[in-house]
């Protein structure tokens, strides 16, 4: 017995296009393996919870300026950094 495979597509109607014409009384094996997938969707955006909605951090001012100016932090902070004061 020889193998073939065949991609088919249905119609309108469901009907198969694309079949082989077989001899009169010839006995053939078909083995339909139907694509359950369902066509990709958009991902889920996650949502925090809403006992959290309006609690978020905010801005205030620069964000890129140290917290702490560096004459408040001292000479050994500027000495472990490599940074002359």
């Amino acid at each position: 017995m020889r193998a073939k495979k065949l991609i088919l597509k249905a119609d309108q109607q469901g009907v198969l296009h694309g079949l082989p014409v077989v001899a009169p009384n010839q006995e053939v094996e078909v083995i339909l393996l139907m694509d359950d997938r369902k066509a990709p969707s958009s991902p889920q955006r996650r949502k925090p919870s809403p006992r959290l909605a309006n609690q978020g951090a905010s801005l205030h001012g620069d964000d890129m300026k140290p917290a702490i100016s560096a004459e408040d932090r001292g000479p050994l902070h500027s000495e472990s950094s490599g940074n002359p004061a």
